[in-house]
C-alpha cells in the first residue's frame, strides 16, 4: 500500500483524559544523559527480567541435580567426621620464640606454636604411619571395593579431568602416577583447627565409615605423640650421649691426676708437705745455731793460742812446763775438733737447704696437680648439671603433646548436606544463567533493553507496550481488562500523543503491532481521533508520510540494531526537522496465531 492506513471511530472506555501519575514514569525523560554505572545496572536488571524463565529453569535444573546427587550420595556413600582433641604444650625454645618475636606483634603466640604442630600432623610421614596402623601393610580399605556405580563413575570422571588438567599444565598425563593413593586420601581427609588463644588442637578426619574415621583420628593423635616423643628422644639422646662421653673422659682424666699425685707423694716420701717443711726449717735453724756456736768457740780457741804463743812457733815447746804443754795440746785438739764440727755443720746446713729447695719444687708440682684436679672436678660437676637439665627437658618435652579427648564414631554423617548442596546448585545455576545471558548480550548487535534505546540520541524512550496476542488479530480489549491494565501501569505516557492532530504509529516489521498500539493510543488519549499506522520502512519513503504531530516507532526486541534505528530517525528528520519522535518496545503476551 502506498499510503498509511487511517484508524478512526474506535470505541473508547472513557472520553476523559487519564489522570497523570504521581511520579515520572520509566522512560519519561527526553533521552536523559544517564550515569554509566546506573545504566549498566538497569541494563543487566532488564536482561534478567527478560531472561527470567531461562534463569529460573537453569536454577531449578542445577538445584534438582545437586539435590538428587546429594540424596544419592547421602544414601550410598555418606561422609562421617570424627574429632579428637589434643594439647600441644610449648617447649622452652618455643616459649622463648613467642616471647621475643611474637610478643611485639599482633599474632597470637598460641596460634603460632599450634600452627607448627598442624604442619607436622599433615605430613606424609604421619599419614603413612596411620595407614599402616589402621589398614595394615596392604594399604587398601575393604569398603573401597563396594562403591556404587554412579559414585564410581563420578570418581573416574574426576580422575580423568584431573589427568587432562595435568597434561595441560605439565605436558604429561601421568594417569597412574597421578592417582591418589591411600596416604594422600588420608592427608586430604585430615582437618586440623585450633581453639583460639589456647594450646588445644582438634584433629578431625572425614571418611565414609564412621568407625574408620574415629580410628584414624585417634591413631593420628597417638602416632603424632609417638613421633614427637621419638624426635625428642633422638634429639636429647644425641646430646646425652655426647655429655656421657665427655663425662667419662673427664672422670678418666681426674683419676689419672689423682694417681699421679699419689705416685708423686709415694716417690717423694712426703706425706704432709707443711709438716715436712716445718721439721726441715727447725733442723736448719738448730744446725745453723750450732754451727755459729762452734765457729765462735773455734775463733776463741784460736785467739787464746795466738795470745799464749805470740812470738813462738806453734810447734816449739821449749821452756814450757809439762802442764802447760798438756793444756796447749788440749787447746790445739779442741781447735781441730771445732774446725771439724764447723765443716760438718756447713754440710748439714747445705743439705737441709737443698732439701727445703727440693721440697719447694715438690710443693709447686703438688699445687699444680691439686689445681688441675679441682678444675677437672668442676668440669665434671658442670657436665652432671647439664645432663640433669637435658633429662628434665626430655621428660617435659615428652609430655608436651597429650590426648585430651578421644574420637568416637559419629552417629550422623556430615556430608553431603542436602539443603546446602541444593542452595549451592541453585546459586551455580543462577551464575551459569547469568553467564549465558551476559555472553549473549555481549555478542548481540541489536537493541534489546531500554538502556540500548537510550543510547540512540534524539529519541524519546517510552515504557514497553504490553499487548495480548489477541489484540494483534484486531479483537477489542474488554473494558475490564483495559481498566485493569490501566490501573496496573499507565500506558504510553507521552504528551505529544495528547493532540487533536494526526499521530503516526510506525512498526519496524509487523503492521499488526502498529495497529494494536494505535488502538491503545486512541483508548488512552481520547482526543487523538486519527492515528496513522503502518511500517516504518514504507513511511520514510517520499510521499508516504502524511503531516503528523508526532511519530511513535514500535519494535520488538532483537529486531533492529542501533545503526538501523538511527538511519530511520535521520530519514524522518529529513522529512520534518521538528517532528517529535518516540520509540517503545512491544511485548506480546501469549501465543500469536
Amino acid at each position: 500500500m502506498s499510503r498509511l492506513e487511517l484508524i478512526h471511530d474506535l470505541p473508547s472506555p472513557a472520553r476523559n483524559r487519564p489522570a497523570d501519575p504521581s511520579g515520572p514514569r520509566e522512560g519519561g525523560g527526553e533521552a536523559p544523559r544517564q550515569n554509566e554505572a546506573g545504566a549498566a545496572i538497569r541494563h543487566v536488571a532488564e536482561l534478567m527480567r527478560q531472561s527470567r524463565r531461562l534463569i529460573l529453569l537453569l536454577m531449578l535444573a542445577c538445584a534438582a541435580l545437586s539435590c538428587a546427587y546429594a540424596v544419592y550420595k547421602l544414601n550410598f556413600s555418606p561422609v562421617y567426621r570424627a574429632s579428637a582433641k589434643v594439647t600441644a604444650q610449648p617447649t622452652d625454645a618455643e616459649l622463648r620464640y613467642s616471647q621475643v618475636y611474637v610478643r611485639s606483634s599482633s599474632l597470637d603466640s598460641a596460634n603460632v606454636i599450634t600452627r607448627s604442630h598442624i604442619e607436622y600432623l599433615k605430613s606424609r610421614e604421619i599419614a603413612e604411619r596411620a595407614r599402616l596402623e589402621v589398614f595394615g601393610a596392604a594399604g587398601a580399605a575393604p569398603e573401597e571395593q563396594q562403591i556404587p556405580a554412579l559414585l564410581a563413575f563420578a570418581k573416574t570422571a574426576k580422575q580423568q579431568v584431573e589427568a587432562g588438567l595435568r597434561w595441560l599444565n605439565s605436558g604429561s598425563a601421568g594417569a597412574a602416577a597421578g592417582e591418589k593413593d591411600l596416604v594422600t586420601e588420608i592427608q586430604d581427609a585430615i582437618e586440623l583447627k585450633m581453639v583460639e588463644s589456647s594450646f588445644v588442637m582438634e584433629i578431625s578426619v572425614a571418611w565414609e565409615d564412621p568407625k574408620i574415621a574415629a580410628e584414624l583420628a585417634n591413631v593420628l593423635a597417638r602416632v603424632y605423640r609417638a613421633r614427637s616423643r621419638e624426635q625428642v628422644a633422638a634429639t636429647t639422646g644425641e646430646l646425652t650421649s655426647f655429655l656421657e662421653t665427655q663425662k667419662l673422659a673427664t672422670e678418666r682424666r681426674l683419676s689419672d691426676l689423682i694417681d699421679e699425685r699419689n705416685a708423686l707423694r709415694t716417690a717423694s716420701g712426703v706425706v704432709e708437705i707443711e709438716t715436712e717443711r716445718r721439721e726441715l726449717l727447725a733442723r736448719l735453724f738448730a744446725e745453723s745455731a750450732q754451727r755459729d756456736a762452734d765457729r765462735r768457740s773455734l775463733l776463741a780457741t784460736q785467739a787464746q793460742l795466738r795470745a799464749f804463743l805470740p812470738d813462738r812457733p806453734l810447734n816449739r815447746h821449749d821452756g814450757l812446763t809439762q802442764t802447760t804443754k798438756e793444756e796447749l795440746n788440749l787447746s790445739r785438739l779442741r781447735e781441730v775438733e771445732l774446725a771439724a764440727a764447723v765443716v760438718e755443720s756447713d754440710k748439714i746446713v747445705t743439705r737441709l737447704e737443698q732439701r727445703i729447695a727440693a721440697l719447694a719444687k715438690l710443693e709447686t708440682r703438688f699445687e699444680g696437680l691439686n689445681s688441675e684436679i679441682e678444675r677437672t672436678r668442676g668440669q665434671l660437676n658442670d657436665i652432671d648439671a647439664r645432663l640433669l637439665e637435658v633429662r628434665i627437658s626430655e621428660a617435659e618435652s615428652i609430655e608436651t603433646l597429650r590426648i585430651v579427648d578421644l574420637a568416637k564414631p559419629p552417629a550422623l554423617p556430615e556430608e553431603p548436606k542436602v539443603v546446602n548442596r541444593t542452595v549451592m546448585g541453585a546459586v551455580s545455576g543462577f551464575l551459569l544463567a547469568m553467564m549465558v545471558v551476559l555472553s549473549r548480550d555481549y555478542m548481540a548487535t541489536r537493541l534489546r533493553t531500554q538502556t540500548d534505546l537510550s543510547g540512540v540520541a534524539g529519541l524519546r524512550v517510552l515504557s514497553p507496550a504490553a499487548l495480548e496476542a489477541t489484540e494483534l488479530t484486531g479483537a477489542a480489549v474488554s473494558p475490564a481488562m483495559a481498566a485493569a491494565e490501566e490501573d496496573m501501569r499507565p500506558y504510553l505516557d507521552w504528551d505529544a500523543l495528547d493532540t487533536d492532530d494526526m499521530v503516526a504509529v510506525l512498526d519496524v516489521s509487523d503492521p499488526r503491532r502498529a495497529e494494536a498500539v494505535g488502538r491503545r493510543v486512541m483508548q488512552s488519549y481520547p482526543y487523538s481521533d486519527q492515528v496513522h499506522t503502518g511500517l516504518l520502512r514504507r513511511a520514510v519513503r517520499p510521499g508516504n508520510m502524511p503531516p503528523s504531530a508526532a511519530v511513535l516507532i514500535t519494535l520488538g526486541r532483537d529486531e533492529l540494531s542501533a545503526a538501523e534505528l538511527r538511519d530511520y530517525l535521520d530519514q524522518l528528520r529529513n522529512l520534518s526537522r521538528s517532528l517529535p519522535v518516540a520509540v517503545a518496545y512491544v511485548d506480546i503476551r501469549g501465543r500469536v496465531g
